[in-house]
C-alpha cells in the first residue's frame, strides 16, 4: 500500500490496534474464566453441557472485537485512500462487511442453541420467532468463522507450506493469501524454521498458561462469591453518592469491586513476560554461551583461551567439529597437540587482535601508550621459546616481583604464592628473563665476555631448576640491576653511535652488581673472571676488583644494532614490562573501546555456525540512503557558532575530551592551532569531527570495515604457515 506524503492518524487506539491479538485473547480468556468461576469454580466444569454452551459465547465477543478492528483499520487508513489500489480498498470494505455479518450471524445462531434462553439470547429468539433449538447450527457457524484462523495456524506451524503459498502465482492461492495480508514483494517466502517456531510457541504457551492459572485462582475466582452476595442483598443507604441510582443488583458496588482486578489482569502480563524472559533468556544464553565475558576483568582471566576460540570460530577447517550440548558447555575449545599448529593459531589471532587495536587507534579511542599495551606480538619469537601475551595483562607484574624478591629475606614463600595465584605473573617473569638473556647475548660478541655471561646464566638457570634462586642469591640489589637494564633499553631505543661508551659502562655496572652484590658467594664464577682477565691464581671471594671488570666489554659490544621490526618491538615491549608500575586494569579507558573488545571476545565463545572460506561466502551488497546530506563537515561549519555561541568543534571537544587528546597525539600537534598549518591536518580534523557528528560518515566507515575484515579473513585463509608469520607485520 503506497503512503507517499501520507500523514499518519495519531490516536491512543493504536495501542489496541497494534496489539489486537493479545487484547482479544485476554478479553476472551477473561470472559471464559468468569463464566467457569460463576458456574462451579473448577476448570473441569467446562465439560458440563450448560457451562460449555455459555463458554461458547466468547466467539460472539470475538466477532464484535473483530468488527472494531476492521473499523479502526478503515479509520487509520482513511488519509491514504487516494494512494490505495483498488484491491486494497476492496479488501478493507470486504473485511468490514464480513465482520459486521458475523456480528449478526453468531448471536442469532447462538440464541437457537437454548430451549429457554435468558437475557439477550431470549430477545433475539423472540425477534426471529420461537423454534426448536439447534445447537449444531451454532457449531457450524463457529467452524466456518474459525476456518481462516485454522488455516493461518496450519501455515504458522508448517513454514514450508507458507513459503510455497506465498511464492505461488496461482489465482486461487493468490486470492486466499490476499485476504490474510497484502502481497509481499520484499522478504516473500522468508520464515523461521519449524523448530524455532516451536520454541517460540512453547514460550508463549507456558507464559499464558501460568498467567491464566494465577489469574483464575487468585484474581477471578475469589471475587465470584462476594459478587453474588452483593448482588443478592440490595443496599438502600449509601454514605457516598450513588453513581448508578437506577441500577439493579448493586451494579456500582460490583464495578468498584471488579475494576482494580480487571486492570491488574490486563497489566500483569508484562510482569509474567519479564519473569519468563529472564528465566528462559538466561537458560538459552547459557546454552548459547552468551555473555561469558562481560567485563575487562573476565577478559583478562579468559584471554589465554582466545586464540583457540578464534581459530575454532572464525577460521574454516575441513575437520568436523564437535557440536551439541557437551560442546556448548565445554569451558574452552579443543587444544591441538601439535606445537607448530599452536604457533600458527596464535599468529592468526595476533593478526586479528592487532587489526582491532590498530583500528581503535585510528579512531582515536586509545592513545599510543594504550595501543602498545594492548598489541600482541605478531609472531612467536623463536629465540625466547615462550608465548608472549599483550603487555596490558603483564603490566606491573615485574616491578611487584622485583620488590617482593628484594624484601624476601631469602624466603620465597610469598612470591611463590603470588605466582601460583596469578598465571600472568609467571608469564611476565619468564618472558623478561628470556628477553634479558637474548638481548645481552645479541649485543655481546667478545669470546671472553661470552664465557663470563654463559657462566652467569648457567648459575642462575641451575638455581631456577633447583628452586633455590631466592634462597642462595642476594636479591636485595635486584631492583638496581633492573634500573641499569632499563637505562640500557632506553639507549637501545635511541640506537645512536655516540652512546656506545654509555652502553659499555652500563654493561660493566650490571656485571658489577651481579658479581659483587647478587652472586657474592659464587666461587666458581670468581675463578672464571680471574681467568678471563688473565690474572694469577687467586681465590675469588665474591668481590672482583673494579679495574679488572673495566677490561671487559670495552671492545665487545655490537652497537648501534641493525634495527628490524621484530627487534624494535622486542625492546619496546620489554621496556613496557619493566617500567609500567601502575595496574593496567583500566586499559583501555574509553568506554566504547571497552564495549567493542568485550563484544568481540564474548562472540568468540558463542555457539555459531562454522566459518566458510571467503571464496565460498555468498556475496552481499550494502545500500545506504543518501539525500543531500553533508558527508564531511567543512571548516566553516565546524567553527561557526550557533545562537548560543557554541560551535560544533567546541561541542565535540567537550563531549569527547579523551578522543580529542588522542587525536592531537596521533597527528603530532600540541593544540588546535597547529592543525591550521597544513591542509592534510585540516582534512583529518574534518574527518575526526564528521565521524562523531555525521551519521552517514560513520556508516560509510563501518561499511568499509566489512571490506577490511574480508581482506584479512581471505589472507588468513590463503596464507601458508610461513606466510602468516612473515607477512603478518606488513599486510595492512
Amino acid at each position: 500500500m503506497g503512503k507517499v506524503n501520507f500523514v499518519e492518524i495519531r490516536s491512543f487506539w493504536h495501542i489496541f490496534r497494534s496489539f489486537d491479538r493479545m487484547w482479544i485473547f485476554l478479553i476472551l480468556s477473561l470472559q471464559a474464566m468468569i463464566i467457569i468461576a460463576w458456574n462451579g469454580g473448577t476448570p473441569s466444569d467446562i465439560f458440563d453441557a450448560g457451562v460449555f454452551k455459555k463458554v461458547l459465547s466468547i466467539f460472539i465477543t470475538a466477532a464484535i472485537l473483530k468488527l472494531g478492528q476492521a473499523i479502526l483499520d478503515l479509520i487509520f487508513g482513511w488519509k491514504a485512500r487516494r494512494n490505495m489500489s483498488f484491491a486494497v480498498k476492496l479488501r478493507y470494505i470486504l473485511k468490514l462487511i464480513c465482520a459486521a455479518a458475523w456480528v449478526v450471524i453468531l448471536p442469532v445462531t447462538y440464541a437457537y442453541t437454548w430451549e429457554n434462553p435468558t437475557g439477550l439470547a431470549r430477545t433475539i429468539k423472540s425477534w426471529l420467532g420461537d423454534g426448536q433449538n439447534q445447537p449444531s447450527l451454532y457449531i457450524l457457524a463457529i467452524v466456518i468463522y474459525m476456518a481462516p484462523n485454522i488455516v493461518a495456524s496450519m501455515l504458522f506451524l508448517f513454514p514450508f507450506m507458507r513459503r510455497f503459498l506465498e511464492s505461488s502465482n496461482v489465482k486461487v492461492i493468490t486470492i486466499i493469501m490476499w485476504w490474510s495480508q497484502p502481497r509481499l514483494f520484499v522478504g516473500r517466502g522468508m520464515h523461521e524454521g519449524a523448530f524455532s517456531l516451536f520454541k517460540y510457541t512453547m514460550f508463549w504457551v507456558l507464559l499464558l498458561a501460568t498467567k491464566l492459572t494465577v489469574s483464575f485462582y487468585i484474581e477471578i475466582k475469589p471475587l465470584v462469591q462476594p459478587t453474588i452476595d452483593i448482588m443478592r442483598e440490595p443496599i438502600r443507604t449509601f454514605q457516598w453518592h450513588e453513581f448508578f441510582p437506577h441500577g439493579t443488583n448493586n451494579i456500582g458496588v460490583v464495578i468498584s469491586l471488579w475494576a482494580p482486578i480487571i486492570l491488574v489482569y490486563f497489566m500483569d502480563t508484562q510482569i509474567w513476560y519479564a519473569l519468563f524472559s529472564t528465566l528462559i533468556g538466561g537458560i538459552y544464553g547459557a546454552y548459547r554461551r552468551l555473555g561469558e565475558i562481560r567485563t575487562l576483568g573476565m577478559l583478562r582471566s579468559r584471554f589465554e583461551s582466545l586464540p583457540e576460540a578464534f581459530n575454532e570460530r572464525l577460521i574454516p577447517s575441513d575437520a568436523n567439529k564437535s557440536k551439541g550440548l557437551r560442546a556448548a558447555f565445554s569451558s574452552r575449545p579443543k587444544a591441538s597437540g601439535d606445537e607448530r599448529q599452536k604457533e600458527k593459531r596464535a599468529a592468526r589471532f595476533a593478526q586479528m587482535w592487532n587489526v582491532i587495536i590498530t583500528s581503535f587507534r585510528e579512531e582515536d579511542l586509545i592513545d599510543n601508550r594504550e595501543m602498545d599495551l594492548l598489541l600482541v606480538p605478531y609472531c612467536k619469537d623463536r629465540e625466547l621459546d615462550i608465548f608472549q601475551w599483550p603487555p596490558f595483562l603483564l603490566a606491573s607484574k615485574i616491578p611487584i616481583a622485583l620488590d617482593m624478591a628484594a624484601d624476601s629475606g631469602g624466603k620465597d614463600r610469598d612470591l611463590t604464592k603470588r605466582i601460583k595465584s596469578d598465571p600472568y605473573f609467571s608469564f611476565a617473569i619468564r618472558e623478561c628473563y628470556a628477553s634479558f638473556k637474548n638481548i645481552i647475548n645479541t649485543l655481546v660478541f667478545g669470546q671472553r665476555e661470552k664465557d663470563v655471561l654463559a657462566q652467569i646464566f648457567a648459575v642462575v638457570d641451575q638455581h631456577i631448576e633447583d628452586e633455590t634462586l631466592i634462597k642462595d642469591l642476594n636479591m636485595r640489589n635486584l631492583p638496581a640491576l633492573s634500573k641499569k637494564f632499563v637505562e640500557l633499553l632506553e639507549l637501545l631505543q635511541k640506537n645512536k653511535e655516540e652512546d656506545l661508551g654509555q652502553v659499555v659502562i652500563l654493561f660493566q655496572d650490571m656485571l658489577e652488581v651481579v658479581t659483587r652484590d647478587i652472586m657474592e658467594e659464587q666461587d666458581q664464577l670468581g675463578t672464571l673472571l680471574e681467568s678471563a682477565h688473565g690474572a694469577n691464581s687467586r681465590k675469588h671471594e665474591g668481590i672482583t676488583p673494579l679495574d679488572q671488570q673495566d677490561q671487559l666489554f670495552a671492545k665487545a659490544i655490537k652497537f648501534p644494532v641493525d634495527e628490524s621490526i621484530a627487534w624494535t618491538e622486542k625492546i619496546k615491549r620489554l621496556h613496557l614490562l619493566l617500567t609500567v608500575k601502575e595496574s593496567a586494569m583500566d586499559v583501555p579507558t574509553n568506554l566504547d573501546a571497552r564495549r567493542r573488545i568485550s563484544f568481540f571476545a564474548n562472540s568468540l565463545f558463542m555457539d555459531m555456525p562454522n566459518a566458510p572460506k571467503v571464496r565460498n561466502m555468498l556475496a552481499f551488497s550494502i545500500l545506504t540512503p543518501y539525500y543531500k546530506e553533508d558527508v564531511l563537515f567543512s571548516l566553516q561549519n565546524l567553527e561557526e557558532p550557533n545562537e548560543d555561541g557554541v560551535s560544533i568543534l567546541f561541542y565535540l571537544q567537550k563531549i569527547y575530551p579523551d578522543e580529542w587528546k588522542n587525536f592531537l597525539e596521533r597527528v603530532g600537534c600540541k593544540n588546535e592551532e597547529g592543525l591550521r598549518e597544513d591542509e592534510e591536518l585540516e582534512e583529518k580534523l574534518r574527518l575526526w569531527a564528521s565521524y562523531r557528528g555525521q551519521t552517514l560518515t560513520r556508516t560509510v566507515r563501518g561499511m568499509m570495515y566489512y571490506r577490511k575484515a574480508l581482506e584479512l579473513q581471505a589472507f588468513l585463509d590463503m596464507a601458508e604457515d610461513d606466510g602468516i608469520s612473515n607477512s603478518s607485520l606488513l599486510w595492512f
